[in-house]
C-alpha cells in the first residue's frame, strides 16, 4: 500500500475581537498501489529510421482492466511541450499481471514470431523521440510518467548508463536483484532513467534481437532455494511465494524447486533455466496462465503392478526414453508394458523391446502402462500454455472408443458437478455418442463410468480415459478446465437416492449404478445414463437396461426420476461364464 498524505493545519487569524477559523482540517489520503499500477514496463526508440517505436504497459494490479469503461491513454509531450493524447484505447481488457504492447507494426511481427500471440498488441505509428515525455492515464488519472512532462532535456534523458534515445529499455524487476523490482508508476516523472530502467539493447533496429523482452511482463519474484526445495516456502523466493499474477524465474541454483503432492502452484509467466527444472510430486499441480519456458518433471506414483491408463502432462517426453527409464513389465515375446488402443482392430498394440525412433507422447493421447515393480513413472518436458487449448483427434472406425488423457500438470473438470461450464463433457458433447467417460479401475479390474449425473469428478494429471466418438472429430481440452485439488479429491455430498448393484465371482467384482435425479426420464438421458465400456469383450459384467424406450444399451449408470419408484421395473443383465459361481 502506498501512503500519500497532505495536511492542512489549524490556522487562526485575529481580526479585531473576531477570530476567523480559516481551516480546521487534517486530511490523510490513502491511495492503493493499484492507483499507480498501469506502468510503462518497456520502451523502445529506434537508433535508425522511424521504426521500431513503442511501449509496453503492465497491469500490476489484482484486477482486470476494462478499457471500455476506463480508457487507457498515452499522452506525448514533444520537446518539453504540454502533453496531449497520442493514442486512446477504448475497448478490450487486460488481465492482472499481463502486458499490452503498443507500437509500430514490426513489434507486432516480433511478438508473432516469438510465439507471443496471446499478448495484446495495438498498432500505432509512434513518432516520439528520446526527448519526448510520455504520460500514461487510466480512467482519466495519471498512473505513470516517462521522463518529465513540460521539460526539454535536449536530445534525451540519460543516467547510469541508460538513456531514452536509440534504446530498448525495460523496467527493473526482481531478476535484477532481490527487492530491486519496480512495482508502481512514477506520476511526477524522472530525469535519470536508470532509477527505473535497465538497458536491453542500444541497437533496437537490429531485429529480432533489438526487440528482446517485449511481450514478457516484469519478473515479480525469483526462486533462490536458499532454505530448501519447497516451492511453498516463502524463504526460498526473493519476493514471496508466487500467485497467479506473478511472473517468475527459476534460475540454476543448488536447490531446485519441488511442488509437493499437496501443493497447487499457480503463476502468470514462468521462465525456467534451472537444469533440473521443476519437479512435481504425484498429486501436486501447477497452472501457468501466461507464458512458460523450460522443463518440468511430473512424477506419478503407481502403487501396484497392475495396468493403469496414463497420459503425458508435458510436451516433449520421448517415448523411447520413457520406456528405458521406467522399468516396464515384460509380456509375451517382445511385448513391454506400454500399450496403445486402436479402435480399428479393435484392441491393444504393445511397445516392442528394442524399438527406437518412436517419437514423443502426443498431448491429449492416452496409453496403458504396467510396471515390473510398483513405483513412480516420470514425464519431463514443457507445459502446454496454448490459449487455444489442446486438441486430439478422435474417430469412429470399428467401435468409436478412443483412449485419451489429461494433457496438463493440473486437474481438469470432468463433469457438471466439477465445473458447471468448463468441463470435458459439456465442451465436447457434440462429438460424442454419449456423455460418458470410462476410467480403468485397476483395483476392481474393470471400467468405471462417469457422467453428468455423477458426483464432482476432477481428472488428475497423467490420467488416461476412454470416450466414444460419433465421427472424425477433435476432442478439446481447454485451459479454463484447469484447477487444483487436494490429494483426496473433494467430492460434493449427495443426498439423492442411489442403488448400487454388485456382482462378484470371487476374484473379480463388477458394479452398476442407479441414480434418482430430478429432471431425468425412464428412457435414454445422454449425460446421465452411461453404457458399460465395450471396447473389449465383457465376459463378466452387470448392467441395466432403460425402464422404457430403451436403445439397447447395456447401462453401467442409469438415472431415473425420483418418484413413482414402486411402478418402475428395471431390467438387469449379467454376463458370466457358464457354470461359474456368482
Amino acid at each position: 500500500m502506498i501512503k500519500n498524505y497532505f495536511s492542512v493545519f489549524f490556522f487562526l487569524k485575529k481580526i479585531g475581537r473576531i477570530i476567523s477559523y480559516f481551516s480546521l482540517i487534517y486530511i490523510t489520503i490513502f491511495l492503493s498501489a493499484d492507483s499507480y499500477s498501469q506502468i510503462i514496463s518497456q520502451y523502445i526508440e529506434t537508433n535508425t529510421g522511424t521504426t521500431p517505436k513503442g511501449v509496453e504497459i503492465w497491469n500490476n494490479t489484482n484486477a482486470t482492466l476494462n478499457f471500455s469503461t476506463s480508457n487507457l491513454v498515452i499522452e506525448k509531450g514533444t520537446n518539453g511541450g504540454n502533453p496531449s493524447a497520442d493514442i486512446t484505447i477504448s475497448s478490450g481488457t487486460l488481465d492482472s499481471g499481463k502486458v499490452i504492447v503498443i507500437g509500430t507494426s514490426d513489434i507486432g511481427t516480433y511478438l508473432t514470431d516469438q510465439g507471443l500471440t496471446h499478448v495484446t498488441f495495438v498498432a500505432k505509428s509512434f513518432t516520439f523521440n528520446g526527448d519526448d515525455a510520455l504520460v500514461v492515464k487510466y480512467g482519466g488519472s495519471i498512473t505513470d510518467m516517462f521522463g518529465v512532462a513540460g521539460s526539454d532535456p535536449g536530445s534525451h534523458w540519460s543516467g547510469g548508463g541508460v538513456e531514452t534515445r536509440n534504446s530498448n529499455i525495460r523496467l527493473k524487476d526482481e531478476s535484477d536483484g532481490s527487492g530491486v523490482g519496480i512495482s508502481s508508476g512514477d506520476t511526477d516523472g524522472w530525469t535519470d532513467p536508470s532509477t527505473r530502467f535497465v538497458e536491453v539493447s542500444n541497437t533496437p533496429s537490429t531485429l529480432p534481437a533489438g526487440l528482446s523482452g517485449f511481450g514478457i511482463a516484469p519478473i515479480t519474484t525469483v526462486w533462490d532455494g536458499s532454505s530448501d526445495t519447497s516451492w511453498s516456502s516463502a524463504s526460498n523466493w526473493s519476493n514471496g511465494v508466487p500467485d497467479d499474477s506473478d511472473n517468475i524465474t527459476i534460475p540454476d541454483v543448488a536447490n531446485a524447486p519441488i511442488i509437493s503432492s499437496s501443493t497447487g502452484a499457480q503463476v502468470n509467466n514462468l521462465t525456467i533455466t534451472e537444469s533440473e527444472g521443476i519437479t512435481i510430486n504425484s498429486g501436486g499441480s501447477i497452472i501457468v496462465s501466461g507464458t512458460s519456458s523450460g522443463n518440468i518433471t511430473y512424477n506419478r506414483t503407481l502403487s501396484t503392478t497392475n495396468w493403469y491408463l496414463i497420459s503425458s502432462p508435458v510436451v516433449g517426453q520421448d517415448i523411447d526414453a520413457f520406456v528405458s527409464a521406467e522399468g516396464l513389465d515384460s509380456g509375451t515375446g517382445n511385448n513391454l508394458g506400454l500399450s496403445d488402443y486402436s479402435n480399428s482392430t479393435p484392441g491393444w498394440t504393445y511397445y516392442q523391446n528394442g524399438a527406437s525412433g518412436t517419437g514423443n507422447f502426443t498431448s491429449g493421447d492416452g496409453r496403458a502402462v504396467k510396471l515390473a515393480s510398483a513405483g513412480d513413472i516420470s514425464f519431463t518436458g514443457t507445459i502446454d500454455v496454448n490459449n487455444a487449448g489442446v486438441g486430439i483427434g478422435i474417430s469412429t472406425n470399428t467401435n468409436g472408443f478412443n483412449l485419451i488423457g489429461n494433457p496438463y500438470p493440473s486437474f481438469i473438470a470432468g463433469n457438471n458437478s466439477a465445473d458447471a461450464t468448463n468441463n470435458i463433457l459439456t465442451i465436447n458433447t457434440s462429438n460424442l455418442t454419449e456423455n460418458t467417460l470410462w476410467f480403468w479401475n485397476q483395483g476392481a479390474n474393470s471400467y468405471d463410468q462417469i457422467n453428468q449425473g455423477s458426483t464432482a469428478f476432477h481428472i488428475a494429471p497423467t490420467q488416461g480415459f476412454f470416450v466414444s466418438s460419433n465421427g472424425s472429430n477433435t476432442f478439446s481440452f481447454t485451459e479454463a478446465m484447469q484447477s487444483h485439488q487436494g490429494t483426496d479429491t473433494f467430492q460434493r455430498p449427495s443426498t439423492r437416492p442411489e442403488i448400487e448393484l454388485t456382482l462378484t465371482n470371487g476374484p473379480d467384482t463388477r458394479n452398476a449404478d442407479i441414480f434418482y435425479i430430478e429432471g431425468t426420464t425412464t428412457g435414454w438421458d445422454n449425460g446421465y445414463d452411461s453404457s458399460i465400456f465395450e471396447g473389449v469383450a465383457n465376459e463378466f459384467a452387470i448392467y441395466t437396461h432403460a425402464v422404457e424406450n430403451g436403445t439397447g444399451r447395456n447401462l453401467g449408470i442409469q438415472s431415473l426420476p425420483p418418484d413413482n419408484y414402486e411402478n418402475m421395473v428395471i431390467p438387469v443383465g449379467i454376463n458370466a461364464v457358464s457354470g461359474s459361481v456368482i
